[in-house]
């Protein structure tokens, strides 16, 4: 035989090696679906606004979190921060939702930034890259409060 052979038989399923961290969370059975608090203005009067995410932010949640993006950057926040601390769950399309929140914002100058605290997502975040691409806070920034008066 000349060569190299070819295995007539499917090779298995590479098994999923634990890395450190948390092991992945699955999609729970019965979705709670995803809550988006009001938007806080983070500026007096700028372009920044943040509000916090919680539940799950999946196939079936990714489209109102987009809507969410999409509104407040029609009404001109070009500054966001998602505080995902209650999310539970974070998948592809829950991914999908925030990168395309950042790329509707980086041509407006703007910025797409998360608060996130649990490890899971921190773990998603870490093995897709996008620890690099967000601008990632253990807790969401407080709003900008306006200067004191002297009395």
């Amino acid at each position: 035989m000349d060569g190299v052979g070819v295995a007539s038989t499917p090779l298995p399923a590479a098994a999923a090696r634990p890395v450190d961290g948390p092991p992945a969370r699955r999609h729970p059975e019965v979705c709670p679906g995803l809550e988006l608090s009001d938007a806080e203005p983070t500026e007096q009067g700028g372009p920044g606004a943040r509000f916090a995410a919680a539940g799950c932010l999946c196939r079936n949640t990714a489209k109102s979190l987009r809507d969410r993006i999409h509104d407040l950057a029609d009404q001109g926040f070009t500054r966001l921060v998602v505080d995902l601390n209650g999310v539970g769950h974070l998948d592809g399309p829950g991914l999908g939702a925030l990168v395309g929140g950042l790329r509707l914002l980086r041509p407006k100058d703007g910025t797409l930034g998360l608060a996130v605290a649990d490890p899971h997502i921190l773990k998603v975040l870490r093995a897709t890259g996008l620890v690099k691409v967000f601008d990632i806070h253990r807790t969401a920034p407080e709003p900008a409060r306006p200067p004191a008066r002297a009395a």
